[in-house]
């Protein structure tokens, strides 16, 4: 979602946590005892169902961007389980990049990530500013 008043670019509500970086892979040995890694399921799953929401915001700026932005993740839990929330950056990085939403995730030159706890539903809101 645009907004003209501030230099927020996209707004988007994604039921469930990102995926953490330390359990999205799997490994399986492969040919000539080498291992061959792959994202689990659950992983891919997320990230679909974040690049389908990612396409269906309208924005009023040409795509992919290509200027400085801030990346705000806000992962909204209903435990107090032990969690990073930095371990989960780089899932959202990389589904608004293949979504072609951002050109490179080295545009985010500012990363926020924090966690609420919340009575309903887990969810994670991610929000993109302009920088420039």
């Amino acid at each position: 979602m645009c907004n003209n008043k501030s230099n927020i670019l996209l707004k988007v509500k994604i039921n469930g946590l990102p995926p953490s970086v330390n359990n999205s892979y799997r490994a399986r040995k492969g040919k000539i005892n080498r291992c061959i890694f792959y994202k689990k399921k659950e992983v891919k799953s997320w990230q679909h169902q974040a690049q389908s929401l990612f396409k269906t915001e309208t924005f009023e700026i040409p795509l992919p961007i290509t200027f400085r932005l801030r990346l705000t993740i806000t992962c909204y839990t209903h435990n107090s389980r032990r969690m990073d929330v930095d371990n989960r950056i780089k899932a959202v990085q990389d589904c608004l990049q293949s979504s072609g939403i951002i050109k490179d995730d080295s545009q985010i030159w500012d990363v926020r990530a924090k966690r609420i706890m919340t009575h309903g539903e887990e969810y994670t809101l991610i929000e993109l500013e302009n920088l420039d």
